[in-house]
């Protein structure tokens, strides 16, 4: 189950990442994942591991559960 939640979490941490008026820089700097990286995981061309799924949930202060909707 946690495999396509995190397949399926980049359009979500976009549409998160925009709601809060993020650019992709912003998240980086607040979750410590890079900027090439988090483009990559909103495009679905990488898929987070779960150490990067709760530093990106932490940066949109989020728990992770929450960011893949688990809860």
């Amino acid at each position: 189950m946690p495999e396509v939640a995190i397949a399926s979490v980049g359009p979500r941490v976009r549409a998160l990442r925009e709601a809060e008026g993020l650019s992709l820089r912003d998240l980086a700097e607040r979750s410590g994942v890079s900027a090439p990286m988090l483009s990559q995981v909103e495009r679905g061309e990488t898929s987070p591991t779960l150490q990067v799924a709760a530093r990106i949930a932490s940066g949109l202060q989020l728990r992770l559960s929450q960011l893949l909707r688990l809860d």
